[in-house]
């Protein structure tokens, strides 16, 4: 065969192995984030989860010098949202922001849960997420153990507001009703504005809510009578602690200390984990979202690595504590 020709030859079938070798290094030197990262949020535009992912979400676009979109995928208690994060690929593109709820309690309740708690990886912890008590303006109690004494002399009158059943909301009045012996109605809202006008008005006696409820109408004489945790809140110095109306050894007195924060799916690329934890760190600490955190009552609570998955552990089983001794399953 002609020399040259056999040159030719070797130089066809030479060049797609080279582009290949060439290209090999090419993929490896992607750094972590070199495109958008979709941000899941699985309650409405508006809510106060909503407004903290969404600072969060702009500081961390200006970090990564790429955009984070928010996607709002509300319904079935948090699980839909949460769901599509299970499902996604580790690769560190479409992670989640909320409460830690869906998988510390939800699935709990629900057998039916498409996904378990060890689908995904925690990130980091940005708030610590507590609950009130709440009454409108009109209400003839001032006092948290005034409503217990009005509970507990008309069994069965009372009734209580929350954003629906099975909710962290749902799941703390129970357990305090089991723990001092009341007989309550659940009031099931599926909007969170009716919520609202209802305890306004007085149609509910009480609500069991989130404290920026209580920030976001105060002017129009909303009030909260008790909060969960185990220190109280500098902006409602007067407002006592759940835990000092029950017994202390009880896991209600630690329900309700929960925390919002970032999670993905299980697997996440190592690289991927690193730069987020580091991004959120730095989010959490920008002043934008400590005003966020501030103006809506969610005290900033950072955590990450082994501090948040422990945190977690705790809440689970706590929450699976009182699911037993509740005998409560929503399906």
């Amino acid at each position: 065969m002609n020399l040259h020709l056999i040159s030719r030859v070797k130089r066809c079938w030479l060049l797609p192995l080279l582009l290949l070798w060439t290209a090999v290094p090419l993929q490896a030197q992607e750094v972590y984030p070199s495109r958008a990262i979709n941000l899941v949020i699985p309650l409405s535009a508006g809510s106060q989860v909503d407004v903290l992912g969404r600072a969060l979400a702009d500081s961390i676009s200006k970090q990564a010098g790429h955009p984070v979109v928010v996607h709002n995928r509300e319904g079935a208690g948090m699980v839909l949202g949460m769901d599509v994060v299970a499902k996604a690929r580790p690769d560190g593109y479409t992670i989640a922001y909320g409460p830690e709820s869906p998988l510390s309690q939800t699935p709990h309740l629900r057998s039916s849960v498409p996904y378990k708690t060890g689908d995904f990886d925690l990130i980091c912890r940005t708030n610590i997420a507590n609950m009130a008590v709440v009454v409108g303006p009109g209400s003839a109690f001032k006092r948290f153990e005034e409503m217990i004494a009005a509970a507990r002399n008309a069994p069965g009158k009372l009734n209580y507001g929350t954003a629906g059943v099975g909710t962290p909301p749902h799941l703390l009045m129970e357990a305090i009703a089991a723990e001092l012996g009341l007989q309550l109605n659940h009031v099931p809202f599926r909007s969170i504005n009716d919520m609202v006008i209802q305890t306004l008005n007085s149609t509910v006696d009480f609500t069991v809510s989130v404290p920026n409820m209580v920030a976001t109408h105060s002017a129009r004489g909303m009030r909260a009578l008790a909060l969960t945790g185990t220190t109280g809140m500098a902006e409602l110095p007067s407002v006592p602690l759940v835990r000092e109306f029950i017994n202390k050894d009880s896991p209600v007195a630690n329900y309700g200390v929960g925390g919002y924060g970032f999670y993905g799916p299980k697997g996440l690329a190592p690289d991927a984990m690193a730069w987020l934890r580091k991004a959120c760190k730095s989010a959490v600490e920008s002043p934008d979202f400590v005003t966020a955190s501030t103006r809506t009552l969610t005290p900033v609570g950072h955590a990450d690595g082994l501090d948040f998955v422990g945190a977690m552990q705790a809440a689970s089983r706590v929450s699976a504590d009182i699911v037993r001794k509740l005998n409560l399953k929503l399906d």
